[in-house]
């Protein structure tokens, strides 16, 4: 499976803060079913709003309401959720916005430790945030779609079919339209009711639509990773992947590579009131301009309980970026490092005052920078 954490459009969201959800309350509908309604307020300070050397700051408020529909106490996971986060900034109001989303979960069985046999992920959204690969903020559509099945099994042994499909429309006339599919299989062997390792292999179609037709970029990518997933021992849970793979591109860009590409998602939680989260990922991409992309991206993310409702969070990454655009060759890495403290009021209220602070350093000095995201976050469910 490759759905990559996100284009570096997105890079931010794996750097982003991470607050402690509250218990989900709601209101129950009867026949399993139950509505929980989440609103969320953050007002932040940006002083580089578009991750260049020579930038612009400025402050802003958001507001997000969110809705999830759940199936409750069934064998059957079953979730759709929708939101529309609201910003207004201060001095530059062209980058005001209005980003909804949309989400549909769908697993069988939905108990705790199986692994599902059927999973169905749907997710559309509409973002505004700064893209680091152009030093500039764009807004873009995206729509996200990953069907997991397992076809057969043995004892411990079983093969399973994954597909993924990904569009990501810059909506600006002058950038292009990425997409791309997924097809693989994927065979595992169960070491206990609760973790599994295995092989898989996939292949990917990819495309980069440009306004002009001679722009337009054709990719594909054979990858063949080693995967282990579940509870991986008694305090770490989650999935890592590793292996090679084989792209060639042919267009606009013309070039073919070998890289090796992987992901992780670990959480390791030695005492209840400690709980660390490493994400991890290697993958190649578009531009929204085109241009072919290798990314790598590390976070590791620490937070801990402390009395009186507190919580301390400390977190750090890295990552690089490798775009390739005709005879063009870039490099930039940067530095993410992320300090807050958070309170739960009670079990639906909590607030978190954070500090992500980014350094990044390029072949191309316009895209060395600095950047403070200072940001106090309310949530509440009802």
């Amino acid at each position: 499976m490759h759905i990559p954490i996100s284009s570096r459009t997105v890079c931010i969201a794996l750097f982003a803060t991470v607050s402690a959800a509250p218990s989900r309350g709601g209101v129950d509908f009867g026949n399993n079913w139950g509505l929980i309604l989440e609103l969320e307020a953050e007002a932040a300070y940006d002083t580089n709003l578009t991750a260049r050397r020579d930038s612009i700051e400025d402050g802003f408020v958001a507001v997000e309401p969110q809705v999830t529909l759940a199936r409750r106490g069934s064998a059957t996971l079953f979730e759709i959720d929708a939101s529309a986060k609201h910003t207004w900034f201060g001095e530059y109001s062209e980058f005001d916005s209005t980003d909804p989303q949309a989400n549909l979960r769908y697993a069988f069985p939905a108990a705790p430790g199986d692994e599902a046999r059927s999973r169905l992920d749907l997710h559309w959204d509409r973002i505004s945030a700064t893209n680091v690969d152009l030093g500039r903020r764009l807004r873009s559509e995206n729509l996200r779609g990953q069907l997991e099945q397992r076809l057969f099994e043995s004892g411990r042994t079983g093969v399973g079919l994954v597909v993924t499909g990904r569009s990501s429309d810059y909506m600006e006339p002058e950038l292009n339209t990425n997409e791309s599919w997924v097809a693989g299989l994927r065979a595992g062997y169960a070491l206990t009711a609760r973790s599994r390792v295995g092989l898989v292999y996939t292949h990917e179609w990819m495309r980069s639509i440009a306004p002009v037709a001679t722009g337009d970029t054709n990719g594909d990518e054979d990858r063949v990773v080693l995967r282990a997933n579940g509870e991986l021992l008694p305090t770490l849970r989650g999935s890592i992947e590793g292996g090679v793979a084989f792209v060639s591109y042919e267009g606009a860009v013309t070039r073919e590579d070998t890289a090796w590409v992987g992901s992780a998602d670990l959480t390791w939680q030695p005492r209840e009131e400690l709980v660390a989260i490493l994400r991890a990922a290697r993958y190649n991409d578009f531009s929204p301009d085109g241009g072919t992309a290798l990314r790598s991206e590390l976070f590791i993310d620490l937070k801990r309980e402390v009395r009186g409702g507190f919580s301390l969070r400390a977190g750090s990454g890295i990552s690089r970026l490798e775009t390739f655009s005709g005879d063009e060759e870039h490099v930039a890495d940067a530095l993410v490092i992320v300090a807050g403290i958070g309170y739960s009021m009670t079990e639906r209220l909590s607030v978190e005052v954070a500090d992500r602070w980014t350094n990044q350093w390029a072949d191309r000095d316009e895209y060395d920078y600095d950047r403070h995201l200072v940001s106090g976050v309310v949530n509440l469910t009802f």
